[in-house]
């Protein structure tokens, strides 16, 4: 059997085995956002690259087809992270880690969903072995991992600074070890993804909203999350005799809530005429009270940083509240009643999805895991100078980094967190796997 064909169906096994609890839950996780999604449309709170993602594979015809591509997409890029780091793949090795991060992780669950939240790991992944092993991989999956990482960087609000933050992070961390001129090649090619994605996006941006900026709805969720936190309010209330904002009309009905505030039908974003209205008067109001209360938020900040790592369960979301909105016929107009029937007697459906199952073991497996990760990146500081023993660094950082943006930017909610928790998990298995071999692996041909 040809070799490379082997190397594939090892990964579309290891893309099966992630689906296995969207299999058992009967039809792939879906949330309110997923509706947008399959449908493309482009939307000022929705980066547009996943809806193009997900509303072509649904052209095709099948549900099932989006979190499969999501899948191997995950699978492919595990594949090379073992290749990389350790020169070839040992399948049992391979397999093991995709069950282990199956069983015990929030992986399945993110990336079965039909959101844009599996592209952050996958930014990360991917970032990692284009930065520090272009060496290692041929042409042809070099290409196909820029693409990825450039998708990636599109594909969430947030991704294009984590992104920009690993960037970062990496020639600090080459200045230190005196190896900035060996880096040079995998700088230069993630950078030119992060450049692609920013233009892209601005294009959009400017074309369909007149916007020049990367994520043009910002301020309507930095006003709400100040809002629901309560520096904004308070601004609200003090200026609006003779502020003359629009928004004041509302002033004594704010909410302490940010989806109140943005998603409700009777919230001040849908009342006030949606986010393009609110913006433009969102973006002062927030720099007012950046400037009025810097104390407040300053400290809030840091309080929302120190819970968002207490706010982490896998799958949280998933529940059958889309059901009371037009979902499942949503289903069938795209995939037909069949999809619909299988959706309402699904375990998300019907309401009989075991949270208490995924809540139990990542309520043990997560701290465990957050601990570990920062012993493990410290201890392994006397080895940096060999790329491998970075990955537990640069995991602890990018969930940080994730960890601050979401929670400052967008408020505390559990998938924010979940949808990187994972990567912890695998840096501790490639850890492990140091442990075992005890040595750096001979160079090996390019894959």
């Amino acid at each position: 059997m040809n070799k490379l064909f082997k190397q594939y169906l090892l990964i579309v096994l290891a893309t099966l085995i992630i689906m296995l609890p969207a299999i058992i839950n009967g039809f792939p996780f879906v949330f309110m956002d997923t509706i947008d999604y399959l449908g493309g449309y482009i939307r000022i709170f929705c980066p547009p690259a996943y809806g193009a993602f997900a509303s072509t594979l649904r052209k095709l015809g099948n549900v099932w087809l989006i979190p499969f591509f999501q899948g191997l997409i995950v699978s492919y890029l595990i594949y090379y992270l073992n290749v990389v780091m350790w020169g070839r793949v040992r399948v049992i090795g391979y397999l093991g880690q995709i069950l282990f991060l199956t069983l015990f992780t929030s992986l399945p669950y993110v990336s079965s969903l039909i959101i844009a939240d599996i592209f952050t790991p996958i930014l990360f992944i991917s970032f990692f072995i284009l930065a520090f092993y272009p060496d290692k991989i041929n042409l042809r999956t070099k290409i196909i991992m820029l693409v990825i990482f450039t998708f990636a960087s599109m594909a969430h609000v947030s991704n294009i600074y984590l992104g920009a933050g690993l960037l970062i992070l990496t020639i600090i961390v080459e200045f230190a070890r005196g190896g900035l001129k060996n880096r040079l090649q995998g700088l230069g090619i993630v950078t030119s993804g992060l450049m692609t994605a920013v233009a892209l996006l601005l294009w959009v941006n400017i074309a369909s909203f007149k916007s020049v900026s990367l994520s043009p709805s910002a301020p309507t969720y930095m006003l709400a999350n100040l809002v629901a936190q309560g520096p904004a309010k308070k601004y609200l209330q003090s200026a609006c005799h003779n502020a003359g904002y629009k928004i004041c009309k509302y002033s004594n009905q704010l909410p302490s809530d940010v989806n109140d505030f943005i998603w409700r039908k009777s919230g001040i974003v849908m009342r006030m005429g949606g986010f393009q209205v609110l913006n433009g008067e969102a973006a002062i109001i927030v720099k007012n009270t950046l400037l009025k209360y810097p104390y407040d938020v300053a400290t809030i900040a840091i309080n929302s940083f120190a819970k968002s790592f207490t706010i982490h369960e896998p799958a949280a979301e998933i529940d059958n509240s889309i059901i009371k909105e037009n979902f499942p016929n949503l289903m069938a107009q795209y995939f037909g009643e069949g999809a619909k029937q299988q959706f309402l007697k699904s375990a998300q459906g019907s309401g009989t999805f075991r949270h208490d199952v995924i809540r139990a073991i990542d309520g043990f497996l997560y701290p465990l895991s957050l601990v570990l990760i920062i012993i493990t990146a410290i201890l392994l500081i006397p080895k940096y100078r060999d790329n491998k023993y970075l990955l537990p660094l640069f995991t602890l950082a990018f969930i940080c980094g994730n960890n601050f943006l979401c929670s400052v930017g967008s408020g505390l909610f559990d998938r924010y967190q979940a949808r990187v928790s994972w990567l912890m998990v695998l840096a501790l298995l490639q850890v492990l796997a140091m442990l075992i071999v005890g040595k750096t692996p001979q160079k090996v041909t390019k894959r």
